[in-house]
């Protein structure tokens, strides 16, 4: 599942002329798998792992921050993008920060127990004709 957040659409007018340019402009966007269950995690808990890259040009977004919204739950990623969180199964949204980008909220997403689910955090805008 992919998931990408719009900002706008832009209208261009230039002498006389009306150009209708359709430009939309992605503030971020997750990718959600669920990889295996696990029976070696504890039984109440979940796994969250993946990466946070830039939107922009693919590169790796070390030391980024991953939270659980209104948790104590949270981790940064290491010098090359990546993260591993382990949490309490439950209905929770995810937020990824990372300096200079927009902070990326997940929509509300159940997290059963034992599971592992990786969630990709592609961060910035870009923009898209």
């Amino acid at each position: 599942m992919i998931k990408k957040m719009i900002i706008g659409i832009t209208l261009f007018f230039s002498q006389g002329c009306t150009h209708i340019l359709y430009m939309k402009t992605i503030k971020g966007e997750y990718k959600v798998e669920l990889d295996f269950t696990d029976n070696e995690i504890e039984s109440d808990k979940t796994v969250i792992k993946g990466t946070i890259k830039d939107i922009s040009n693919a590169h790796f977004l070390p030391y980024s921050l991953i939270t659980l919204d209104n948790t104590k739950y949270g981790i940064s990623a290491d010098s090359a993008g990546k993260y591993y969180l382990k949490v309490p199964s439950g209905n929770y949204r995810i937020i990824a920060k990372s300096a200079g980008n927009t902070d990326l909220k997940t929509k509300q997403m159940c997290f059963k127990s034992k599971e592992v689910i990786t969630i990709n955090f592609f961060l910035g805008t870009k923009t898209v004709y």
